[in-house]
C-alpha cells in the first residue's frame, strides 16, 4: 500500500487496504491509509498490518518497528495537539502571560 499510496492514488474505490511493507515514517503510512479515506468512498475501511511474531519472551522485528510507530505517533500527537485536561486554564494562563 505505502508505493501505491505514495504516487497520488486516490483509491476511493477500495475497502481494504493492507501495508505489506512498514515504513519508519509513520506519516507516509497514515497518508497511504488515507488515501483510501477519500472524498466519496462509500464503503466502510479494513486496514491490515501483517506481522510476524515469534512468540514467547522474544519479540519479532515487527513488532518492535510496531511499537516505535506507536511511540512516534503519540509523540507526534503530544507534540502538536494541545492535552485534553486544563487545556482552557493553560490557554488562559498563556494569554494573560502574553499580555501583561
Amino acid at each position: 500500500m505505502p508505493r501505491a499510496g505514495g504516487v497520488g492514488l486516490t483509491l476511493t474505490r477500495a475497502n481494504h487496504a493492507i501495508h505489506l511493507s512498514r515504513w519508519w515514517n509513520p506519516a507516509v503510512e497514515d497518508q497511504c491509509t488515507g488515501r483510501v479515506h477519500r472524498i466519496g468512498q462509500t464503503r466502510p475501511i479494513t486496514v491490515y498490518l501483517p506481522m510476524a511474531t515469534l512468540g514467547g519472551a522474544h519479540r519479532s522485528f515487527d513488532e518492535n518497528l510496531d511499537a516505535l510507530l506507536t511511540r512516534k505517533r503519540k509523540l507526534m500527537h503530544d507534540t502538536l495537539m494541545p492535552p485534553d485536561a486544563n487545556a482552557e486554564a493553560d490557554r488562559d494562563e498563556l494569554f494573560r502571560a502574553t499580555v501583561q
